[in-house]
């Protein structure tokens, strides 16, 4: 009896056993053909240089009484023609308060005899309606990208379709009164601004700024043909100490081109000096990329070159800028990021193996660009050619076979 029991202990001993060595072994099989995948994704590398420069502009200072109350009537960057009045000044706050209610005034009455004028016209409700709501999206989107000062005319053009909106509800005797009214209050508030107040004018026709460091009046277009390296730095380090004047309200930048001077290595100038047109981006001024045109590349001096690019791309930005910093992109490559461990060659072919519904598929690959870590290589036109976006790459595995299945 006791030797029946001692038999059927080492029977469940060696069962156990067996159950061990079978689960090890499908474990160590399991994680022989288990795989490590990535996720096939686009990207962009770029070879840039790094300088330090000035922008050159032609632009002249609209002269005024910058001590005072100031009220300007355009927007940093905008365009304006000549004569056309900048700013207005004010001896103290209450004055410009005052401006500004009888400002409001005025045009609560060009409302209005909008609104009148097109009484007889028959409008269309419902047109008048999808205008009030375009109208009010367009001055939610102003306000979300900090244009404050770009909504008044907006506003204005708002309460225009607004009374207009209501206008059959307006009867003669009804406008002339509320005419007359505003009229009266016009001429309150125009009696408290009194007669002190003086303005601005511009000089020409061009692109207005805010800031006028006065290095407009020596670095102009005409100058970049002479510039020298070290032209360059004196101006970058006269740059630095520049400040507003208290007689100069602002500039006028005039013509269609701006151009950027830089001080750059003499391997750098041998670079560009094949280069009819590169891509640059000034760090502080946002991520915007922007296609200039290679101007000038001047003599080496003491390993230094000057060089001049041109461009005739107007934004608000670069019409206010002087001294910058910025990245020069000389070349860039795009495409699929490959990991060097993932690349494998099957007959003489470069490619990878992906994970395909289970199974390993080889995929052949032709990169563009390639480091010590990693290759770009070309999307192909669909995912039965070759390698495509979102694909699973077989990073790590081994004994990996095209059709083979893996885990």
């Amino acid at each position: 009896m006791r030797k029946k029991k001692w038999s059927g202990r080492l029977f469940i001993l060696i069962l156990a056993l067996v159950c061990c060595v079978y689960i090890g072994y499908q474990g160590f099989v399991g994680a022989k053909s288990r795989v490590s995948t990535m996720q096939a994704d686009i990207v962009t590398v770029e070879h840039k240089i790094s300088c330090e420069g000035i922008f050159i502009r032609d632009e002249q200072p609209i002269a005024g009484d910058a001590s005072k109350t100031a009220e300007y009537l355009v927007s940093n960057g905008e365009k304006v023609a000549k004569g056309e009045k900048i700013a207005v000044f004010f001896d103290d706050a209450n004055s410009l308060n005052a401006y500004h209610e009888m400002r409001a005034v005025e045009e609560e009455i060009e409302s209005l005899k909008y609104a009148y004028t097109h009484l007889s016209g028959g409008a269309d409700g419902t047109k008048l309606d999808s205008l009030i709501s375009i109208s009010m999206l367009n001055i939610t989107e102003m306000l979300e990208n900090g244009n404050v000062s770009a909504t008044s005319g907006e506003y204005a053009d708002l309460l225009q379709l607004v009374l207009r909106r209501d206008g059959d509800r307006i009867t003669n005797e009804e406008y002339q009164a509320q005419l007359s009214a505003l009229e009266n209050e016009k001429k309150t508030w125009q009696s408290q601004v009194g007669s002190s107040s003086s303005s601005a004018l511009s000089p020409g026709s061009g692109y207005f700024v805010r800031y006028y460091d006065g290095m407009g009046e020596t670095l102009t277009a005409e100058s970049v043909d002479s510039l020298t390296a070290a032209d360059v730095q004196q101006q970058l380090a006269a740059a630095e100490g520049t400040q507003a004047r208290e007689d100069i309200v602002g500039g006028l930048v005039q013509g269609f081109e701006w151009y950027f001077a830089a001080v750059v290595d003499e391997d750098q100038a041998a670079l560009l000096r094949d280069r009819k047109s590169v891509t640059v981006r000034f760090p502080s001024l946002g991520n915007q990329s922007v296609s200039v045109s290679v101007y000038r590349v001047g003599k080496s001096e003491q390993g230094k070159a000057v060089a001049i690019f041109r461009s005739a791309v107007i934004d608000e930005s670069y019409l206010s800028a002087r001294q910058e910093d910025m990245d020069l992109i000389y070349d860039t490559y795009t495409g699929i990021k490959v990991p060097k461990e993932a690349l494998r060659q099957v007959d003489g072919q470069w490619g990878v193996y992906c994970l395909v519904g289970g199974f390993s598929r080889f995929k052949p690959v032709e990169w563009v660009y390639q480091t010590d870590s990693y290759y770009l290589v070309k999307p192909a036109a669909s995912a039965s050619e070759g390698l495509v976006m979102y694909d699973q790459i077989i990073v790590s595995g081994k004994d990996i076979e095209n059709d083979k299945v893996v885990k």
